[in-house]
């Protein structure tokens, strides 16, 4: 892709009607002078962020806008969300002295063994949290998925919202 138009000193024009950037005359990046492979190559400062410059080619350095109260809120849950998940995903439960792993992932692995075997004390070989191999029964399986799934409910479903969905309020 052409980066740098030696010509003009300047980097290719986008064209609206086409869509595309116009590279005639253009050369790639490694064919420009040092001063203008630096834009390409420096990251803006924090808080800022390069946008064309209405004063010449080079693109110039400009303040972020802060973030609207509704992008910070979004923001928010999104850090909220990621941070349950991480949760989620770090679940470890203990069932016979054995470490299950306890993501959603190990949940329903343990569920669908648990169901699918022929009898609660069929044993099936399973890599435990510390990837060790254990031979554990199909009861001890279906366990450790309800296990797991109580402790992901208290991650999911605050304490202060019952289970009809009201808002539990603290005693004063």
């Amino acid at each position: 892709m052409c980066f740098y138009d030696p010509k003009n000193n300047s980097l290719p024009r986008w064209d609206k009607e086409l869509k595309e950037f116009i590279t005639e005359g253009c050369t790639h990046k490694d064919g420009m002078p040092e001063m203008a492979k630096e834009w390409f190559l420096r990251p803006a400062r924090e808080g800022y962020e390069w946008k064309p410059s209405a004063k010449g080619p080079w693109p110039e350095e400009v303040p972020i806008p802060p973030p609207t109260p509704e992008e910070q809120e979004k923001q928010k849950h999104a850090q909220w969300k990621a941070d349950r998940q991480a949760k989620v995903d770090a679940i470890v439960v203990e069932i016979d002295d054995m470490l299950f792993d306890g993501d959603e992932t190990s949940q329903s692995r343990m569920a669908r063994a648990g169901a699918l075997a022929e009898s609660p004390d069929e044993t099936i070989r399973w890599i435990l949290a510390d990837n060790t191999v254990a031979m554990v029964t199909a009861e001890q399986l279906k366990r450790a998925a309800r296990a797991a799934g109580l402790e992901q409910e208290k991650l999911w479903i605050p304490e202060e919202i019952d289970p009809s969905g009201q808002e539990i309020k603290p005693a004063p």
